[in-house]
């Protein structure tokens, strides 16, 4: 029997068992990293410098103390002029971007709405934050209005309109769900079209790690020893480190690994609950039948070594890769 921890989901089919806010405090950790050494290499003294990649933080708590520093050398000292206004976007609402922002949050933010990043006053002493919803990432073609469940049912009506807010970020933090039938929210001539002056957008922290994905810029993913690579738009080669035309990309796929002790606390109490009926359960016989509670069945992918119901459109793809 094998199951699923991401299908542990109660009856409305919400997950109980995840790691989401995990990949998004370590995702936001390393993305100011990344900033950090971005900045290095263009000469650009910043209080970013001083952040390290997330797994060589002995836990969250530590990694607390350490931007603590950070926020109070940011309201003494000042961010550099280079990069003032910094700006952080945050695509999406759900726990990934809720981790990132926790993290982004721990400095002296000032959290605004997508309308206002044309006129942001360069600020030394504050960054800004800001959340793109949906409907400011894409656009309904035709006169009709935009309609979230219209868009997750018919996204073929809706068209990218997400590059408008791009020159105005320092960072942006990908952590939306994301299919090849939705539209693309930069393309790689958009890409090319931000980077043929000064940008003002030096690090994409993807998340999602979906290659060739929702950003162009995501050709491949990254591990922890070698996190990000730049992206050369004109190309559409990389190259790894932080040198180049082009954004730094981190593109970790598996990131909750960076915070361990953390990560494993939170899963061990989410799993606790049902760690009693899953020592109790006859497995021998049917599923329905087990005694396991309806959590782990709905996540059961294979019982007495056949796929269940609910998997069985997995069979085809074991058939392909036969």
């Amino acid at each position: 029997m094998l199951e699923s921890g991401d299908r542990i989901v109660d009856e409305r089919n919400r997950r109980l068992v995840f790691f989401g806010r995990f990949a998004g405090l370590a995702g936001m950790i390393d993305t100011l990293w990344a900033l950090g050494r971005r900045l290095d290499h263009e000469g650009v003294p910043s209080p970013f410098s001083k952040v390290r990649p997330a797994h060589e933080y002995a836990d969250l708590e530590s990694v607390k103390r350490e931007f603590a520093g950070i926020a109070a050398e940011i309201r003494a000292g000042g961010l550099p002029p280079e990069v003032q206004p910094l700006v952080c976007g945050f695509t999406a609402y759900g726990q990934v971007s809720q981790g990132a922002q926790e993290i982004f949050g721990l400095l002296p933010v000032e959290w605004v709405e997508p309308e206002r990043l044309p006129g942001l006053a360069r600020s030394p002493h504050r960054c800004y934050g800001v959340v793109f919803r949906e409907e400011h990432m894409v656009s309904r073609t035709g006169p009709a209005a935009f309609d979230l469940q219209e868009y997750y049912r018919r996204p073929d009506r809706y068209r990218a309109s997400f590059f408008r807010h791009a020159p105005f970020l320092t960072m942006l933090v990908n952590g939306i769900y994301w299919e090849p039938r939705y539209p693309r929210f930069l393309t790689r001539a958009q890409f090319g079209e931000l980077y043929s002056k000064p940008p003002r957008l030096r690090v994409v922290g993807d998340i999602t790690c979906d290659i060739d994905g929702s950003l162009a810029c995501t050709t491949r993913a990254t591990s922890p020893d070698n996190p990000v690579y730049v992206y050369d738009p004109a190309t559409g080669e990389t190259a790894d480190g932080v040198a180049g035309n082009g954004p730094v990309v981190l593109a970790v796929d598996f990131l909750p690994c960076e915070l361990p002790v953390d990560a494993s606390r939170h899963f061990s109490r989410s799993l606790a609950p049902f760690i009693p009926g899953l020592a109790g359960a006859g497995l021998s016989r049917p599923l329905d039948q087990s005694g396991l509670p309806l959590e782990l069945q709905r996540a059961t992918i294979v019982h007495r070594g056949k796929l269940t119901e609910s998997y069985g459109y997995l069979a085809g793809h074991l058939r392909n890769a036969g």
